[in-house]
């Protein structure tokens, strides 16, 4: 990393810009030399003839947060001491500069990037572009550098206790919207580019010194709205400790300590509505960062846990299906993407495509009045997405660049097109026959299915090599893996390009070969069909449903197919079924609920639908005997090298299911529950390897 630091005089105020320059391949990592780096640029702040410093990342971002490569290294003594004291020692300069201190938020600042803009007396994010989080107790981890005491200086511990661990451990964010309710920052700005973002929020900081004694940091004073947080006024780290033991019985290691953290910072009243000046006074009349020496420790005594030792190794099990990814993404282009279809999936992939790559797109549906309704479609999914935090001038031209109409010849012209149509291989296959006639041999033809063979839909094609399956997850723009299907006749570049689409579209993805189910349906069939067996056999459905549930899985075999649907859940198991007739079964009880068109099995009326109980399994007995079929699927996956290796099966099952981190998404959880030994007579790591 590169610290630059100028002087600019803005209103007859001298205010100096660090800029921090790093990659443009990937965000800035907090590694001890970037760390070294800022701390000498601040201190050398402190020798200019200033009245404020504004501190700028690359691309407008803080970064991606610490370097936890550092922690995959075998168990050190104080390791994790000595990360957390050079980060504190690191932010000293910063945290004692006696003039006020501004950061500029126009990209990611997560981790310890985000602790580092704590640290400033105020944060300026800018609109639709930032993405701000503390993730670490999803790794097993609390943030290192004070980031829960610092946040909960700002906000109050309940917010604090929302984002360090509750958004945390659902892998939440906060965008510049949802952090200026929070408290988290202090003004928003639009900006039509960084460089009008960073002039505005300069001449912001020259008006705020204007205004010693009242007022935000930046006129006019905004008020944004507080519903989404008023349930937060009040800190009880006792409900936020049985909220999560809800979810995850036994809570996790990393959660009870940043609750001890919040407890023992006792109350503290907000600072959020102070001004500039004042905000730089408060920060100087301290001797040091609060609860320095309790949060060290507790780091320290985090890193060397079996906890944070899986959530590491989580972490770049998905980093390294991000990388490649991304490598495929250079030189992509997007200009015209067509949809085929009009549901709740293909309007989901239109208004992504429209907001991520700026490409024109059109649909194709049955009908004119199909046709417009998936438009309406489109324009409700972007709406949502603008209350989420995308900026509304973008929600706006990706609405104006969608349209949509009846005819295939349409679709001419496009670079790609992706089929989503009803999940029934004739009508696909129908589809693609009918659309190679109209798009040129090079445009890339994705099929969105959850389990149907892509070497069956590019029979008969005259260019089957360029079919690809793009099997995303609903909703779309919530879980951010894709699964890339190659069937033997794709080619290589087409595969390449695929990657590069789901680059484009800010998604992670895990190339799997062409078999039944994929990777992450068959898995969680193989579960839930195990699961659904054994009540039809007779086994208590409560102890079933929940067996898995101490493991910290984010649903249960009942509600995964209340959200699957019965019918399509029925669907992979019939599929499954053909397949490998050995270890599925299309359930009886989940085939009696399709045909009388229940939701799940959680519904009153399903309960006469099951079998009689007869079955005397207890809790631990079902918990095996799933987590061993688990373990089987696993196994067989692996050798039919339907998945790369059992990483990217990791990562699809962090990203694409929701498994935990702290149990090393399912593989870790094979290991540790004894189930890989019991099955196949080996882990699938070595133990402690990170």
């Amino acid at each position: 990393m590169i610290a630059t630091t100028s002087v600019r005089e803005v209103a007859g105020h001298r205010i100096a810009l660090l800029e921090l320059t790093a990659d443009e391949r990937r965000p800035l990592t907090w590694d001890a030399t970037a760390l070294e780096s800022l701390g000498s640029a601040v201190a050398a702040v402190g020798g200019l003839d200033v009245e404020a410093l504004v501190l700028l990342g690359p691309g407008g971002g803080l970064g991606a947060g610490a370097d936890l490569q550092e922690l995959r290294s075998p168990r050190q003594p104080d390791l994790g001491l000595r990360v957390a004291e050079r980060g504190y020692a690191a932010l000293e300069p910063l945290r004692t500069l006696p003039v006020p201190t501004v950061a500029l938020l126009a990209g990611p600042a997560l981790g310890g990037a985000l602790e580092v803009g704590l640290t400033a007396d105020v944060r300026i994010a800018r609109d639709g572009a930032a993405v701000l989080g503390l993730p670490e107790v999803r790794l097993g981890l609390v943030p290192g550098w004070g980031g829960v005491t610092r946040l909960a200086e700002l906000t109050g511990r309940a917010v604090a206790g929302r984002v360090a661990v509750t958004d945390a451990l659902a892998g939440r964010t906060l965008s510049a919207t949802g952090a200026l309710e929070a408290g988290v920052v202090d003004v928003v700005l639009a900006g039509e580019d960084l460089d009008s973002f960073v002039e505005q929020a300069v001449t912001a900081v020259a008006a705020a010194l204007d205004a010693p004694g009242s007022g935000q940091p930046a006129p006019p004073p905004q008020t944004p709205p507080t519903a989404a947080w008023e349930a937060w006024e009040a800190w009880d780290g006792g409900a936020l400790l049985a909220a999560v033991e809800r979810r995850t019985p036994g809570g996790t290691d990393a959660v009870r300590a940043a609750v001890e953290l919040l407890d023992a910072l006792g109350d503290v009243e907000a600072t959020a509505g102070t001004s500039l000046r004042e905000r730089t006074a408060v920060r100087l009349s301290r001797p040091e960062p609060p609860l320095r020496k309790e949060t060290v420790t507790a780091f320290d005594r985090l890193v060397g846990g079996v906890q944070a030792r899986a959530g590491i190794a989580s972490f770049f099990a998905v980093q390294r299906a991000r990388s490649a990814t991304r490598r495929a993404a250079a030189g992509a282009r997007w200009s015209r993407v067509g949809v085929v279809g009009g549901g709740l999936m293909a309007t989901q992939l239109a208004a992504l495509v429209a907001q991520r790559t700026g490409a024109r797109v059109h649909l194709v549906e049955v009908d004119p009045e199909r046709a417009a309704t998936a438009v309406q479609r489109v324009r409700g999914h972007l709406e949502r997405a603008v209350r989420a935090g995308l900026d509304a001038a973008a929600a706006a031209a990706a609405a104006e660049a969608t349209t949509a109409g009846t005819d295939l010849a349409d679709l001419a012209g496009c670079e790609a097109v992706i089929e989503a149509v009803v999940e029934d291989l004739a009508v696909k296959r129908s589809v693609w026959r009918d659309l190679e006639d109209v798009v040129d041999d090079t445009t890339l033809l994705l099929t969105n299915t959850s389990s149907l063979s892509v070497t069956a839909m590019g029979d008969g094609l005259r260019h089957p090599e360029r079919v690809v399956g793009l099997h995303f997850f609903n909703p779309v723009a919530v879980l951010p893996l894709v699964e890339v299907v190659a069937a033997p006749a794709t080619s290589s570049e087409a595969v390449r390009t695929t990657l590069a689409l789901a680059d484009a579209l800010g998604k992670t993805a895990v190339t799997s070969a062409d078999a039944p189910g994929f990777i992450v349906n068959r898995l969680l069939s193989r579960w839930m069909g195990d699961a659904l067996s054994l009540v039809d056999a007779g086994e208590d459905p409560e102890v079933v449903d929940r067996a898995l549930q101490p493991d910290g899985l984010p649903m249960t075999p009942f509600q995964l197919v209340e959200h699957i649907g019965p019918a399509v859940q029925l669907h992979i198991l019939e599929s499954l079924q053909d397949a490998f007739p050995d270890r599925f079964v299309a359930s009886a009880c989940l085939r009696e609920l399709v045909q009388h068109d229940l939701p799940g099995f959680r519904d009153p009326s399903a309960a006469a639908l099951l079998p009689p109980r007869s079955g005397t399994a207890t809790s631990p007995q079902v918990r095996r005997s799933l987590l061993c079929g688990l373990a089987d699927e696993l196994d067989q996956v692996l050798r039919e090298h339907v998945a790369a290796d059992v990483q990217d099966v990791d990562a699809a099952m962090l990203l694409g299911a929701g498994f935990p981190p702290h149990q090393r998404g399912l593989s870790g959880l094979l290991d540790t529950s004894g189930a890989s030994q019991l099955v196949r007579g080996s882990r699938f790591h070595e133990e402690g390897a990170r």
